[in-house]
């Protein structure tokens, strides 16, 4: 009966939410709220062959396709970050209206449709980064429509700049370019990441002035090396970016470590993707950073090491020889003007100087000890080679103690000698150094292993896979570089089977297998630093130190004397085999079944990572298949394809977490009565000491369930398992169900302890935090709940709401103080509950970034003023935050008195006040700010 009486409004009920057009191949959807916003029927929107047409306000939008990946909207090009399914291209207009990362700037689109402040509204397919179309011509009507009425000012203003920058005419443009690039270091988080994806966009422009302008505001910008907001689209443009003037303003600008460091690994980029020989315009652009470079090196001596790095690396570039040739110049021009500037620094040492400080072993012949007296007393060679490869710029051969330079004689091939120098200062300071005295220090070989050394030592990204390099002089025919004083594999492979029976070992497997994938991990990281081009040296177990703790710096190729090119896979993975185990089989038998051959891909995938370990797999096991069945060691083919299916079935657990256990346990063994809190401090010591925070949170859980909590049931460790899975496939643990479900198995206080420190790292402050589930079984979710007291001793549940209606009391509770809230789809919410359930605080608020956070209020209840209710809540939220990895909480002007009294501030680069979270947060922020002071705690104040 209801169904047939009221037939006509069920189907209007059950219409579909959008419109869709097809236009140019492209489905367009034009969601209904818009049209509600904008007072329009369907009727009024008519699909042209090139865009929508709102008849009923006269307004055009135009959308086309301009590629494969992209197609116009507006007056924008939008990038899809992968191809359309089946073809079928989709613009969703309410998606595009909703993420203001996609539609500020673009006045076509904000004119047709009501934009919203819909910050985290997904933006797949679109990449934020826009692009101008090929026709694109600067026009005088750039104003702001009454469509964004409803938005903030702040954010119509903001859209109005960006519009009049990018789509305006050039005087104009460059004016308004200039402003916001001086507002850029104090613009909201947001919207300072929207703008440098809007300097990208005029990679394209027609006028060199403003590509140029945008590009100098990136490159000067602290962020924009760590977000690298499309710096390639410069680059790919085939238009210059890089003028006399930006050179100059560049060069004498205050760059810092961070950005050249970020500068450097675009350019590593370009080396890698870019057909060479390049276009003549990429080469003039690529000249013109090397150049800038080179430059910028005369004002900020300290980067003199980078620049010469890069310089090599563009040197060993042999698949563009005139660029090559260009960079061996600058490197050339560099070189020069840096010993210039130390020879007229340089104070020549007296004879009776010299007999004070220099002291020889007997076996170092007379020829030898004059050649090093004349390096030392009269050149900077000594002084050069110092600063270089131990980084101590205020060295000057004046500061050695009484003998406190102390040279020996090194084993060396060949026809030259090695010489290890010591260098003692009188502040202290110890420096050694590997110093080689050769004839033929200006043969093409040397020169070209010399670019190498540097390339590969000074390489941006990732620790270091061989020595420091010093300096060379061939004029000298001198050379230097930091001598590394650790055990060659080799000492310790006799040191390890030394003790043994000859078919019995001793020491255990943990021992060889961190000790191989150490030392063979180096070897892939020199070989992924020299761009994997060659390989690096001999692959032999005397070639490569290892450190003798397991948490110090990673292992080191000593020397790539012998370097080859590189030819495929086999030929890095060949000489490994045959050095590190079928010669080791040969001088230790019993090692035949002690060493593992997939030892050799763990090292690789230690050394690069999961992904470059994939596509090398593949390669060797193509290369390998490829070959006569009795070439390849049966062994090492069934290890490839082992290889290659472990590294789908399971994840990667690096080196530092089995090493960090193992020295757990160690500590167990002579300290067996530890409490439980001394033993949760030291797997938190152990966790810092091997700096396994960079390994993501897995690391964590891992260490913390084989040492604390490995005496937990069965049931606990099953869950555990589920949970780690979950991780991998992305989001934190406390956003698993199965968290809870850990919690519930847990035996004794000891365990729920240790539970605690592992699922609230940096949230000590909160008071016995535990994990609930709530919702139904199909759709469980997790909430952490903490305690609160105030000051008369009554105590609260904090949590995040579990009930829309909890949700609802939190916004009647904003209304009810006359607290400025609006009501927003992207709010987060915690909320403190009291022992009648009822709720009498809340915290509002969202997330603007990873580790960036904005707080809209904190309110309570009149019933609990007064009573620092709103503190100790405040103080939970940002342990909250610190535990999720957050290092900002924003807020704005209208609780200044509150938040100024508990640890808010006013900063440079923030809008509004912000509170720093953690000692680490703020050691962070004094790294890429000097002169920015921790924010110390005010006065306390009252609620």
């Amino acid at each position: 009966m209801i169904q047939e009486h009221f037939a006509e409004l069920i189907a209007e009920l059950y219409r579909s939410p959008q419109l869709e057009h097809e236009i140019d191949g492209i489905r367009v959807r034009l969601p209904r709220w818009i049209l509600r916003d904008l007072g329009s029927l369907e009727s009024d929107w008519v699909a042209l062959p090139d865009g929508l047409k709102d008849l009923r306000h006269a307004r055009f939008l135009r959308i086309s396709r301009t590629s494969d990946r992209a197609v116009q909207i507006g007056d924008f090009v939008y990038s899809c970050r992968r191809p359309p399914e089946e073809g079928a291209w989709v613009v969703d207009l309410g998606v595009l209206a909703r993420q203001p990362r996609l539609w500020l700037g673009n006045a076509q689109l904000f004119a047709a449709v009501p934009c919203r402040a819909g910050w985290d509204v997904r933006s797949d397919p679109w990449d934020s980064i826009l692009l101008l179309p090929d026709d694109h011509a600067p026009r005088r009507d750039r104003g702001v429509d009454d469509l964004g009425s409803g938005l903030p000012p702040e954010l119509r203003r903001f859209h109005r700049r960006l519009a009049e920058a990018l789509l305006g005419e050039d005087q104009r443009c460059r004016t308004e370019l200039k402003e916001l690039g001086r507002d850029l270091p104090e613009l909201d988080e947001r919207l300072a990441s929207v703008l440098r994806s809007r300097l990208a966009t005029l990679a394209r422009h027609p006028s060199e002035e403003l590509r140029c302008l945008a590009y100098r505001i990136l490159l000067l910008d602290r962020r924009a090396a760590e977000e690298d907001p499309g710096f390639g689209h410069f680059l790919d443009s085939g238009l210059s970016f890089l003028n006399e003037e930006s050179i100059q303003i560049l060069a004498r600008a205050s760059v810092g470590p961070r950005r050249l460091t970020a500068l450097r690994r675009r350019l590593s980029e370009y080396r890698r993707r870019i057909e060479w020989p390049a276009r003549p315009v990429v080469r003039q652009q690529i000249q013109h950073i090397l150049t800038l470079l080179g430059d910028f090196v005369r004002h900020q001596e300290i980067y003199y090491k980078s620049v010469r790095a890069e310089l090599a690396s563009w040197i060993l570039l042999g698949e563009d020889e005139e660029l090559a040739a260009f960079a061996q110049t600058q490197l050339a021009r560099n070189f020069l003007w840096f010993e210039e500037r130390l020879d007229r620094q340089h104070v020549d040492l007296e004879a009776e100087q010299w007999q004070r400080i220099a002291r020889f072993d007997d076996d170092v012949d007379l020829p030898t000890r004059e050649r090093m007296r004349v390096l030392v007393c009269e050149t900077s060679f000594l002084e050069q080679a110092v600063i270089l490869a131990h980084e101590e710029e205020e060295f000057r051969v004046q500061h050695i103690a009484a003998a406190g330079l102390w040279i020996s004689r090194v084993q060396a091939r060949g026809n030259f000698r090695l010489l290890r120098v010591s260098v003692n200062t009188r502040a202290a300071r110890h420096f050694d150094l590997l110093v080689v005295l050769r004839e033929d220090m200006d043969a093409e070989d040397v020169r070209q292993t010399n670019n190498w050394l540097l390339a590969i030592a000074g390489h941006p990204q990732g620790n270091r896979a061989i020595p420091r390099f010093g300096c060379a002089r061939p004029e000298l025919s001198a050379m230097a570089m930091e001598f590394v004083n650790d055990l060659t594999v080799e000492a310790r492979l006799r040191i390890l089977g030394a003790a043994a029976h000859p078919h019995e070992l001793s020491p255990s497997l943990t021992d060889w297998r961190r000790i191989y994938i150490s030392a063979m991990s180096a070897v892939f990281r020199a070989w992924d630093h020299g761009y994997r081009k060659v390989i690096p040296g001999q692959l032999t177990p005397a070639n490569i130190s290892v450190p003798e703790e397991d948490f110090q710096e990673s292992s080191l190729v000593l020397s790539l004397t012998d370097w080859k090119a590189y030819e495929g896979p086999l030929s890095l993975v060949g000489p490994l085999y045959t050095h590190f185990y079928q010669r080791t089989y040969a001088q230790i038998p019993a090692t035949t079944e002690l060493l593992e051959v997939d030892w050799i891909f763990d090292a690789c995938r230690e050394g690069l990572g999961d992904d470059p370990i994939r596509t090398f797999l593949a390669e060797l096991e193509e290369e390998v298949e490829a070959l006569p069945r009795g070439q390849v060691p049966p062994e090492l083919r069934r290890s490839i394809r082992r290889s290659r299916r472990a590294l789908e079935e399971s994840a990667w657990i690096p080196l530092a977490v089995p090493s960090a256990v193992r020295r757990y346990w160690a500590w167990t063994v002579v300290n067996p009565n530890a409490t439980v809190e001394a033993r949760i401090d030291q797997v938190e010591g152990l966790l810092r000491l091997y700096d396994l925070g960079r390994f993501g949170e897995r690391a964590r859980y891992l260490v913390f369930q084989q040492t604390v909590l490995r005496d937990a049931n069965e049931e606990f460790h099953s869950i555990f398992a589920r949970l780690l899975a979950k991780i991998d496939g992305g989001g934190s643990a406390v956003h698993h169900v199965e968290l809870s479900e850990l919690q519930a198995t847990l035996e004794n206080d000891e365990e729920r302890s240790a539970f605690r420190h592992l699922a609230f790292p940096r949230s000590l402050p909160l008071d016995s935090p535990e994990i609930v589930a709530y919702g139904d079984w199909e759709n469980p979710s997790v909430a952490v709940r903490s305690k609160i007291v105030d000051r008369l001793g009554e105590d609260y549940q904090v949590r995040e709401p579990m009930t829309p209606d909890e949700v609802g009391q939190l916004y009647r509770l904003f209304f009810r103080r006359r607290f400025p809230k609006a009501v927003s789809e992207f709010d987060r919410y915690l909320i403190a509950i009291d022992h009648s359930d009822r709720l009498i605080a809340g915290v509002c608020y969202q997330h603007l970034r990873r580790d960036t956070t904005y707080m809209e209020g904190v309110v309570v209840d009149r019933s609990v003023e007064a009573r620092g209710v709103a503190s100790a809540l405040l103080e939970d939220f940002c342990a909250r935050l610190a535990a999720e990895g957050v290092a900002v909480v924003q807020t704005g002007f209208f609780m200044q008195s509150f938040c100024e009294g508990r640890g808010f501030r006013l900063d440079r680069r923030y809008s509004g006040l912000v509170r720093f979270l953690g000692e680490e947060a703020g050691k962070k922020v004094r790294e890429e700010d000097p002169g920015h002071s921790s924010p110390d705690s005010a006065p306390f104040r009252r609620d």
